[in-house]
């Protein structure tokens, strides 16, 4: 095996090879050969075998040769020869193993010595079962000499069998100065230019396109409004970038585009005399972060383009200037930014339309009320009212009825509504009011009473006797109509007669019992109950509909007959 000694002397020789240069390396595979490692030590070669003790770094390491600590209780100290740094970003890389019952007393230390000056650069940490690979970073300047010294010391009590086993392998001291180069690594979108350092330089001018030495890190930030993705930090390995963790790093755009402008509420009138007014929307100015806004593709929602839309009262329009006659009102209007990364802002407005014109139309005449009698439907016909405006023009006039309306009884409420322009308006209201021919008055009946209900198109009547006297019937032929009806035409059905109340009650009267009150007829009482039972008549009787429909007591009167 080629001892440290020897391979130091090759040093010159491999200066410009390719790949990492190996000052000396020590893996203690050769019988008694140390590397020429000096110092005040107590290690000796060993082997890996079974041990009977777990804790040993025999039972782990079967088959490979290493240096054992076998002095115990004292420090221990093993020494490089002195050595030049030819690049200046020398590593010494080791395998070491620390383990035992005394390992609060135990320790590994490293130190450099450089141009006289020793100091500690690294002590171990990890003390388990297992053998640590490390490598440290000697910092030492190019052309200066240094050594690298350990110091290690292992516990030992044969009265407690505290025992610490300690152990070296794999010294190896190289640096990286004949790998590969690599250039200067390309910029990052929406990031700071690289910023890149080695052992042997620092490098933080952005312009400069050198090649950069092998193991050069080289570390970027994003700029403002963008979010990183993956840890922005590059290793030079033999003239290839390396990524950490192999993930690329990139900036995403964090931020929305920003609305340079956006109206507050806007406030428009309509000239005088007009109804509505063009207005036009036109888009308000918006910037990105990433210089990239372009309003000409504001429209749709193509894959990698910026969008802006204009929506008014939540619909979204063809276009992102919009013109339009309005009428008055409030009109919702909001533009949606949309960037590359979908990042979303809003701008948001009220439009306010009012009128110029706010006075309503002139009734200039309205036609007045009537009653008119009639067995059928009629057109009754009015003279239609007259409006004027003083923007000098009625744009609409709208009626509940015209002059050649039919219609049927009753009352009927006529409403013109005149309109100008600016939408004001102005009314003309009158009633006109059919009523079937009247007929006849119907004859009280004597001790009796007539329970009847008026309407615009007849009216309904029940007889009533008392208690005084029952129906008077001349001949068994006649029977008491349920009910007089006085239709539209002006004729009674199924007559006119009325029969008086004044015949001794039989065993059992002459009609249903709905047909006979008790009681003073004048009394509010009596009354109350004859209305109910009228109503019960009417809701079977087979009269039309527009005698009334949900008619209550309240709808009956009561007209008592003479009492003699």
């Amino acid at each position: 095996m080629n001892t440290l000694r020897a391979l130091l002397s090759l040093l010159g020789l491999v200066a410009f090879a390719s790949g990492a240069r190996i000052y000396g390396k020590c893996d203690f595979e050769a019988e008694e050969d140390l590397c020429d490692l000096k110092g005040n030590h107590d290690f000796t070669q060993g082997n890996g075998r079974p041990s009977w003790n777990f804790d040993a770094m025999d039972s782990g390491y079967t088959g490979s040769g290493y240096l054992l600590l076998t002095g115990y209780n004292s420090e221990s100290r093993l020494e490089t020869p002195m050595l030049t740094a030819s690049v200046g970003d020398e590593a010494l890389n080791f395998a070491y193993f620390l383990n035992g019952d005394g390992e609060e007393d135990s320790y590994l230390r490293l130190y450099s010595i450089v141009d006289g000056v020793e100091g500690l650069i690294w002590e171990a940490t990890s003390k388990e079962n297992r053998w640590e690979y490390v490598s440290v970073a000697l910092n030492v300047t190019a052309g200066h000499m240094f050594q690298v010294v350990w110091k290690a010391r292992a516990d030992r009590n044969i009265w407690t069998t505290r025992h610490t086993w300690l152990g070296l392998d794999s010294i190896e001291v190289v640096n990286e100065g004949g790998a590969t180069k690599c250039f200067r690594p390309p910029p990052v979108q929406y990031a700071n230019p690289w910023a890149c350092s080695s052992k042997a330089q620092n490098v933080f001018r952005p312009d400069l396109k050198e090649e950069l030495p092998d193991g050069t890190t080289c570390t970027t930030t994003c700029l403002s409004g963008f979010l990183a993705q993956g840890e922005p930090l590059l290793t030079c390995n033999n003239g290839k970038w390396i990524e950490n963790d192999g993930v690329v790093f990139l900036c995403i755009d964090s931020e929305a585009p920003q609305f340079l402008t956006c109206p507050s509420a806007i406030d428009v009138s309509t000239p005088f005399g007009w109804g509505s007014m063009w207005y036009t929307i036109t888009p308000p100015q918006v910037a990105d972060n990433t210089n990239a806004w372009d309003l000409e593709v504001g429209v749709g929602g193509a894959e990698g383009v910026l969008v802006l839309q204009l929506f008014v009262d939540d619909v979204q329009q063809a276009g992102t200037t919009m013109t339009a006659a309005i009428s008055p009102g409030t009109y919702n209007v909001k533009f949606v930014a949309t960037d590359y990364n979908f990042n979303v802002n809003t701008c948001s407005y009220t439009i306010t339309v009012t009128s110029g014109d706010l006075n309503p139309p002139t009734v200039i005449e309205c036609p007045n009320s009537q009653t008119v009698e009639s067995a059928s439907p009629i057109v009754v016909g009015w003279t239609e009212p007259i409006f004027s405006d003083d923007s000098g023009y009625i744009a609409k006039v709208e009626s509940t009825y015209d002059p050649t309306s039919v219609m049927a009884w009753g009352r009927h409420d006529v409403i013109y509504t005149a309109y100008d322009n600016s939408s004001n308006t102005a009314t003309c209201s009158f009633s006109v009011t059919v009523r079937g021919v009247p007929c006849n008055s119907l004859s009280l009946p004597i001790f009796g009473a007539l329970v009847c209900h008026d309407s615009y198109s007849g009216r309904f009547c029940v007889s009533m006797c008392g208690a005084e006297g029952d129906f008077q019937v001349s001949s068994p032929e006649l029977t008491v109509p349920n009910d007089y009806l006085c239709s539209t035409s002006g004729s009674w059905f199924p007559y006119e007669f009325i029969y008086n109340c004044v015949s001794a009650y039989g065993e059992s009267p002459i009609k249903g019992p709905e047909y006979y009150f008790s009681g003073p007829c004048n009394e509010t009482d009596t009354q109350n109950a004859m209305k109910s039972q009228a109503l019960t008549v009417f809701n079977v009787a087979d009269v039309d509909p527009i005698l009334g429909d949900g008619l209550t007591p309240d709808d009956f009167y009561v007209t008592c007959g003479p009492r003699f």
